[in-house]
C-alpha cells in the first residue's frame, strides 16, 4: 500500500492511539497495586508511543521557515500555560518547568523533531539518511547521557527520535506485509507484554537513565541491557510500520483523527488532577471515558478549542482582526 496521500485509516489509527494515551496517563496511580493495571498499562505501551511518534512523522510532511516558527510558538504558548495553570499551582514545585516527567514531554519533543527534520531537509540530507542519523544520535544519548536525561525532555526527544524519523521515511513508500503473519507477531508481542512487569517494560521503553545507571536499576549486565534496547527499538519500529500498513479503522474516526494534538493537550490540564487525587483502576478508567468524550466535543468547537490551547495567539489575531476593520 502506498502512503503518499493522507488516508483516512492513519486518522483513525491516530484517534485510537490518543485514546491509549489518555488512559494509560490516566491509570498511572494504581499500576503497581492492581495487576490488572499493571497488565493493561503494559498493553498500552507495548506499541502506543513508538506508533503514534511515527504517526506524527508521517503526517509532518515539507516544513517552511513561516510554518515551523509559528507551530514553536504554539506549543511553547502550551507549555507555558500548562504549567502555570495545572503544574505549578498543584505541586508547588518550580523543578516541574524544566524537568519533564509530565505529558509535556511529548509536545516539547515534537518541536525539537520538527527542527531536526527542517534543518536536515534544507541541507539536503535524504529522508532514509535521517533515519540512520536519528538512530546515532538515540543510541549515543542512551549510552552517554547521564541520569538527568528528564531536563528539557532530553531523554525522551532523543530516544523517540527514530520513529519520528522513520514516520516521515515511510510517508512516500510502499510496503506489503503478510497479514496473517503480522498478527501473530502482534499477539505474541502482547503476551508479552502481560508477563513483564509493567515497571520493567515502562524502564527500557522511557528510560530516564542513561545505559549504565539503567543496568544498575534493574540489576542486569550492562550488555544485556544494551541488547534489550537495541531490541525494543528494531521491533516496536518493525511491528509499527506493520500496523500503519494492516490496520483497518472504522471510517467514522476519520474526522476525528484530526483532533488528536488538541486532545492531547487538554488532557494536559486533567492529568496531575487525576494522579493527584484518584488512585483507583475503576475510577481512573471512568474518567478516562468522560474526559475522552469531553475533550473530543470541545476540539471540534474551534474557537474553544483555541482558547484553550492558545489564547495568547487568539486574542493578538483577533485584535489584529479587529484594528483592521
Amino acid at each position: 500500500m502506498s502512503l503518499t496521500k493522507r488516508d483516512y485509516r492513519i486518522d483513525g489509527i491516530k484517534f485510537l492511539l490518543i485514546c491509549l494515551v489518555i488512559i494509560g496517563h490516566y491509570i498511572e496511580p494504581s499500576r503497581y497495586k492492581s495487576d490488572v493495571s499493571g497488565t493493561l498499562y503494559s498493553l498500552i505501551y507495548m506499541l502506543h508511543m513508538p506508533l503514534f511518534v511515527m504517526i506524527s512523522g508521517y503526517f509532518c510532511g515539507e516544513q517552511s521557515l513561516k510554518k515551523l516558527n509559528k507551530f514553536t510558538m504554539r506549543m511553547f504558548e502550551v507549555i507555558a500555560i500548562v504549567i502555570g495553570v495545572s503544574y505549578f499551582f498543584i505541586n508547588s514545585n518550580i523543578e516541574s518547568v524544566f524537568i519533564f516527567t509530565t505529558p509535556l514531554w511529548f509536545i516539547l519533543s515534537l518541536v525539537y523533531w520538527k527542527w531536526y527534520s527542517y534543518l536536515l531537509d534544507i541541507s539536503g540530507v535524504s529522508r532514509g539518511f535521517q533515519v540512520v542519523i536519528s538512530y546515532v544520535i538515540a543510541i549515543s544519548g542512551f549510552i552517554f547521557l547521564n541520569d538527568n536525561q528528564e531536563f528539557l525532555s532530553a531523554s525522551r526527544a532523543f530516544q523517540f527520535l527514530p520513529y519520528f524519523s522513520i514516520g516521515r521515511w515511510i510517508s512516500n513508500k510502499s510496503f506489503s506485509f503478510n497479514k496473517s503473519a503480522a498478527w501473530t507477531l502482534i499477539i505474541i508481542l502482547s503476551l508479552a507484554a502481560i508477563f513483564l512487569s509493567s515497571r520493567t517494560l515502562h524502564l527500557f521503553e522511557f528510560q530516564r537513565e542513561g545505559l549504565f545507571i539503567l543496568a544498575s536499576k534493574v540489576k542486569m549486565p550492562i550488555y544485556i541491557c544494551f541488547t534489550l534496547k537495541m531490541s525494543l527499538w528494531a521491533l516496536t519500529a518493525f511491528v509499527s510500520i506493520m500496523l500503519i500498513n494492516i490496520v483497518r479503522m472504522p471510517r467514522i474516526f476519520e474526522k476525528y483523527g484530526k483532533y488528536t494534538l488538541s486532545i492531547f493537550c487538554f488532557h494536559c490540564y486533567s492529568y496531575p488532577l487525576v494522579i493527584r487525587y484518584f488512585h483507583t483502576l475503576h475510577y481512573e478508567l471512568l474518567l478516562s471515558m468522560i474526559s475522552i468524550v469531553l475533550f473530543v466535543i470541545i476540539a471540534r468547537k474551534e474557537i474553544i478549542s483555541k482558547f484553550i490551547t492558545n489564547p495568547v495567539s487568539l486574542l493578538i489575531n483577533v485584535s489584529k482582526n479587529y484594528s483592521r476593520s
